[in-house]
């Protein structure tokens, strides 16, 4: 199992956040198709488009392994992760379908 990770683009001027996306949406899954599966059936590639700043949403490059089974240990090494921190806020998509939010503005 592993993580996939989509960074918003603040497309139009401003970033979207709710239950569902933030300005880092984390989804767990088998492998990347299947992760941009759940991305698109969670609508994140339905957000709007600006002309000047591209698509909401683009896949990052990053693939994040599972470090560990429990779900809270899971959390808590995204939240010190270096790479995320400067994130103000992040929605972790497991795939049991419950959603963490970490670092909400």
């Amino acid at each position: 199992m592993a993580f996939y990770a989509y960074d918003q683009n603040n497309s139009g001027g401003y970033c979207v956040q709710d239950e569902v996306i933030a300005d880092l949406v984390i989804i767990e899954a088998n492998d990347r198709k299947q992760a941009n599966k759940i991305a698109d059936k969670k609508g994140l590639f339905d957000y709007d488009y600006c002309d000047c700043c591209g698509p909401r949403f683009n896949a990052y490059d990053g693939e994040y392994q599972c470090y560990a089974t429990v779900d809270s240990a899971i959390a808590d090494d995204f939240r010190t992760h270096d790479e995320f921190k400067s994130y103000p806020s992040v929605r972790i998509h497991f795939l049991d379908g419950t959603v963490r939010r970490l670092h909400d503005r």
